[in-house]
């Protein structure tokens, strides 16, 4: 666990260092728990939540664990699953008592490791997964590492990528952010903002949520239900920059020069 916790952490620096956003969103308590929220974005409006949850022991605080959405899930949850076949290896001493799935994770656990490294070899981490036996190409973990790899490199293999973790787990908690670009890749705009406002229900509001639904909306034409959705953004989080960036590119192309240059200045 306390190496998952290391590995975890390094991704995250290795985020910020590559120029990403890290952004206090929320402290309150769900189910009894006190959760703290954290929006990681990216450049391309690609974001994640990390849901920390946060216990105090001896009056030091401290996250014992990590809702993540993108996996619809812990990070403990993750983990578990991925070392259950090396520790049922562990204590039955011998590969041929595993079951068939167990047995095979084990096996092509090197495999596995050479997925991981998708941000710095995507196309390598998809040879890996395509050099897998059948049995271990509609593992949860072992999908999630090929979407998170074929967003890496073009649209058309994310979208196959898409295609399959969605026969594989119809309703996983997973596909909410997946969703949007599966949607949004297929030019089903409208279901690309309905996908949008679930995981806003889901989690709570975001700015981030309206200016994504912004962006789609000033894409098809629809100016006036983005501009609704920048002044909601702004309004929550003024010195974000894709807001304040596309609200005063529609402020431009609707000739009002005065609203851009008002935006321009707040946001110095």
């Amino acid at each position: 666990a306390r190496a998952a916790a290391e590995k975890f952490g390094e991704g995250l620096q290795g985020a910020l260092r590559a120029g990403r956003t890290y952004k206090l969103l929320a402290n309150r308590v769900v189910d009894g728990e006190r959760r703290v929220k954290f929006r990681l974005l990216q450049a391309d409006s690609a974001f994640n939540y990390h849901d920390y949850v946060v216990v105090t022991n001896g009056g030091t605080q401290s996250a014992v664990d990590v809702h993540i959405l993108t996996t619809g899930e812990p990070l403990s949850g993750s983990l578990r699953r991925s070392l259950l076949p090396v520790a049922v290896e562990l204590k039955k001493g011998i590969i041929a008592r595993l079951t068939t799935k167990e047995s095979a994770y084990v096996e092509n656990l090197p495999t596995i490791l050479k997925m991981t490294k998708l941000q710095t070899d995507p196309k390598g981490a998809l040879a890996a997964y395509a050099s897998l036996p059948p049995v271990l190409r509609t593992d949860k973990n072992v999908l999630t590492l090929r979407v998170q790899a074929a967003s890496f490199v073009d649209d058309a293999a994310y979208l196959a990528a898409m295609e399959d973790f969605r026969r594989a787990f119809p309703n996983d908690p997973a596909l909410g952010v997946m969703s949007i670009d599966y949607f949004y890749l297929k030019k089903m705009h409208k279901e690309a903002i309905e996908q949008v406002s679930a995981v806003e229900k889901a989690t709570g509001p975001d700015a981030h949520l309206n200016s994504l639904r912004a962006g789609i909306h000033s894409e098809i034409g629809a100016i006036d239900p983005a501009k609704k959705e920048l002044a909601t953004a702004l309004a929550l989080e003024p010195d974000l920059p894709e807001a304040v960036q596309l609200a005063i590119a529609l402020d431009l192309a609707s000739n009002d020069e005065a609203a851009a240059l008002a935006k321009i200045k707040d946001a110095k």
